[in-house]
Parts: C-alpha cells; sequence; structure tokens
C-alpha cells in the first residue's frame, strides 16, 4: 500500500512538473507572439510585457483602446455589485450572478467584434477573428508571422490606408461622442461612488420587511411583491396621487415647452435691454433651485399673505377666473379643451419657474443658426411664417427632446410633489421602508417609461421636420 501510495506521489510529483513545464512554454510562446506582433502593429515590444496595459495596446492594435476599457469596467462593476449583493441573501446572489452574465456576455461579444477588426487590420479576412477570439495564442500567431502587412485604417471611401500610416482616422461623429462621454464623466464616477449602493439597496428593501433593530440597524425578511402589491391596491393614497401627478406632468411639460421656445425665440430678437430680459427670464433657474420653494413651505409670513389674498378674493364675491370658466364650460364649445387651457392658466407660476433651463437650451440652438439662411430666405420672396415653419423650428427642433427629458424628470423631483410627499410619510412617518421603496420604483418606472415614449414620439417628429 505504501509502495502504491510513494509511486502515486511520484507521478503526482512528475505530472506537476511537466504542467508547470507545458505553462512555462505556453507563457514564454505568448510572449515572444505578442512581441512579434506589437513590433508588427507599430508598437514598442516592451509594451507587451507590462500585465493589463499590455491588454489595453493590444485592443488598440486590434481595435480600440477604449473598448478593452469598456470589458474592464465591466468586470470591475462585477466585483463592486457582487460585494454589495452577496451579503444581501438568495436575491442578492441572484443580482451578482447576473451581472457577471452581462459582463460575460459582453466580453464574449466584444473579443469577437475586436478579433474580426484585427483581422482585417492585417489584411485577412474576418472569419479569422472567431479563431483570435477563442485561441488568441494561434490567431495572434497566424497574424504576427504571416507575410500580410498591418494598416491601421481606412481612408473616407472604404479603402485600406498605406501600410506606412501611423494615425487612425476618426470622424466628426466619433470625435463628439468622445467630447461627450469626457463631459458625462464626472456625472458617471459620482453616480457610481455615491448613488448606486443606494439605489441598488433600494431595490433589496423593496422586495422585503424592513424593520429597525435598536443598536444593530436593520433587519429583512423576504416578502416578494407584497410592498408592490401594497403601493397599488392597499395605500388608499397613492394611486390617486399618482394619477394626478401624471396628468399634471403632461400639460405642463407640454405647456413648458411651448413658453420657452416662444421666449427664446423673442429674445433671440435685436431690441434694447436684451440681456436684462435674459437675466430676468434665468432668475427662476436660481430662485427655484431651493431657497424659494422652501420659503414658500415654511414661512408663516408668506401663508399670511396667501391667507389675505384668499380672504379678499372670497370677500369681493366675484371670481372671474372661475366665473369664465364656468361660462365657457356651460356653453358646451371644447368644455374638456377648455378645462386644459384653465389649468394651464392656473399653473402658470410653475411654468415659468420651470422654463429658465429650457430657454437657454432653445437660445443657443437659435444662435447656432447661420444668418445666411434666412437671409436666402428673404431673397426668395418667403414670409417670416414660412422662414419660421421650414428653417426655424427645424434646426432647433432635434432640442425639443433634450428639453422634454429635463422637463419630465425636473417635474418627478420637484419638492410640491404630492407623490413625493407620500413616500416621505410612508418612510419617516409609518416607517415602512420596504413599502416606500417600492413606491419609490413605481414612480421611477413611470417616469422612465414617460421619458422612453416622449422620446420616441419627438424624434419621430424630428426626422418628418427635417
Amino acid at each position: 500500500m505504501i509502495d502504491n501510495l510513494s509511486k502515486g506521489l511520484v507521478l503526482d510529483k512528475n505530472l506537476l512538473v511537466m504542467l508547470l513545464i507545458a505553462l512555462l512554454v505556453i507563457y514564454v510562446l505568448r510572449r515572444v507572439v505578442l512581441w512579434v506582433l506589437f513590433k508588427k502593429g507599430r508598437k514598442e515590444g516592451w509594451k507587451s510585457l507590462i500585465p493589463v496595459y499590455n491588454g489595453y495596446e493590444l485592443w488598440d492594435i486590434g481595435w480600440a483602446g477604449n473598448r478593452f476599457i469598456h470589458v474592464l469596467v465591466a468586470w470591475l462593476a462585477v466585483a463592486f455589485v457582487s460585494d454589495i449583493t452577496f451579503s444581501w441573501g438568495t436575491l442578492g446572489v441572484w443580482i451578482g450572478i447576473g451581472v457577471a452574465v452581462a459582463a460575460l456576455v459582453i466580453t464574449v461579444l466584444y473579443r469577437l467584434k475586436m478579433g474580426s477588426h484585427m483581422a482585417k487590420r492585417f489584411n485577412k479576412k474576418p472569419g479569422l477573428g472567431v479563431l483570435i477570439a477563442l485561441l488568441p495564442l494561434i490567431g495572434y500567431a497566424v497574424l504576427a508571422f504571416s507575410k500580410s502587412d498591418y494598416v491601421y485604417a481606412r481612408d473616407p471611401a472604404g479603402e485600406l490606408c498605406a501600410p506606412g500610416s501611423l494615425s487612425r482616422l476618426s470622424t466628426i461623429k466619433e470625435r463628439r461622442a468622445r467630447t461627450g462621454y469626457y463631459f458625462i464623466l464626472p456625472f458617471i464616477i459620482g453616480f457610481v461612488l455615491f448613488m448606486a449602493k443606494p439605489m441598488i439597496q433600494s431595490l433589496v428593501m423593496s422586495f422585503h420587511d424592513v424593520k429597525i433593530v435598536p443598536g444593530q440597524g436593520y433587519s429583512m425578511s423576504w416578502l416578494g411583491f407584497d410592498n408592490y402589491n401594497t403601493a397599488l391596491a392597499v395605500d388608499p393614497y397613492y394611486n390617486e396621487d399618482l394619477v394626478n401627478e401624471i396628468s399634471r406632468m403632461a400639460i405642463n411639460t407640454i405647456s413648458t415647452l411651448v413658453l420657452s421656445f416662444v421666449i427664446a425665440v423673442i429674445l433671440n430678437q435685436e431690441f434694447k435691454g436684451r440681456t436684462l430680459a435674459r437675466a430676468i427670464f434665468f432668475l427662476p433657474v436660481i430662485l427655484s433651485s431651493g431657497v424659494l420653494p422652501g420659503i414658500e413651505k415654511q414661512n408663516e409670513f408668506y401663508d399670511m399673505m396667501a391667507g389675505v389674498a384668499e380672504s379678499v378674493e372670497g370677500s369681493a364675491g366675484v371670481n372671474i377666473s372661475a366665473s369664465l370658466q364656468d361660462l365657457l364650460s356651460i356653453s358646451g364649445v371644447g368644455s374638456g379643451v377648455f378645462d386644459v387651457i384653465f389649468q394651464m392658466i392656473d399653473a402658470i407660476y410653475d411654468i415659468v419657474m420651470a422654463s429658465g433651463i429650457q430657454i437657454i437650451v432653445f437660445l443657443s440652438g437659435l444662435q447656432a443658426i447661420s444668418p445666411s439662411l434666412y437671409e436666402a430666405a428673404d431673397v426668395e420672396g418667403c414670409s417670416a411664417w414660412e422662414s419660421f415653419w421650414k428653417i426655424t423650428f427645424p434646426m432647433v427642433s432635434p432640442l425639443l427632446l433634450v428639453n422634454c427629458i429635463y422637463t419630465i424628470v425636473d417635474f418627478f423631483m420637484k419638492n410640491d410633489n404630492s407623490v413625493m410627499e407620500r413616500i416621505y410619510e410612508v418612510m419617516y412617518k409609518d416607517f415602512k421602508f420596504g413599502v416606500a421603496s417600492a413606491m419609490s420604483w413605481i414612480y421611477f418606472g413611470v417616469a422612465l417609461a414617460f421619458i422612453l415614449i416622449s422620446s420616441f414620439i419627438i424624434s419621430r417628429a424630428v426626422k418628418s421636420a427635417q
């Protein structure tokens, strides 16, 4: 028995030595292949010896270095999310697994795409990209030791550039996209560092019964979709508040877009005091940033003055707005339309307060229109009305989508939002953290649905206008 055991150990030892030798040979071969491939791809050979960085340079040879960063960030996100969710029980484990599967799919697709691009750059058939993705050592060896030259890019006509070209041709669209990524990068970093964990944690809480444990934080017990059922079918106020806010959002969004566009067109004209007028219309952005809403909600003098105004209006015995609305309603002439119009009139204060950013966006678009277009229209005999619909509106229409999304998000985040107030009451007065989290995610889903619907409609309208 001892002899058999000793023979087994010797066999295992020999197998381990053979395995180590094989790994060492593969490592040396990989280094040699990458060194030759880097030199052929106009990269310094020593870059192939630095871990991680050689991956970036390799992807830069084959496709683009930022694609490697995408894959790296995906796996960093897997580690980040898994570290958060695995301590939450079964649901957290499944969330971590789902994120890992998504990152794996992204990696496989990116590797296949990178292999195809690399094969084309070495003047090989794209099918070689599958071999590069699945068996990279063999695929890289074929590229490194073949007689084909490395071509970095293609010219605008799609033809291969000369082998001496050292700089990749990038389109204006790619440069603008890169600039946009740089612009939003601080917001992405801030979201990942400060918002991602609370957001995921609130999603997990929405499926649990959360109870405060004195001295130990809180405990969670799995409920499934019971909190969502409570929010939608049990709570007596949430559904009503949600429907009311959705209708208000639709009316206020349309009103805000129309009003801000009209004001932007007016402020774009030449007249005395234009700078002062622009500053006045931008004041609501400053005032609505939190100071004025706080005064409105907490200032006793403001409440007293509002009460006096209501008393004076009641003592006069006549409410002109209400009387006019009743008169138009009983006339039977478009009563539904008049109801919407009067809702806009009643909300004119909120609409003006929410129009500052939209005015600036529209104004920037109007100023980007070349005056030569209007001069050509005048030569052709176009009227101001025709110039507006044929030049001004089509040129500014892409900004409608930006302003619409901003307006919807801004409305859903307002302090006087009844849904937000209801969520606050459930969380901090009733201490139902799970139900409040479910309400928040339902509200988020509704806002996201309206953004997607409005984006689809406006994008179609913009294409037809252009």
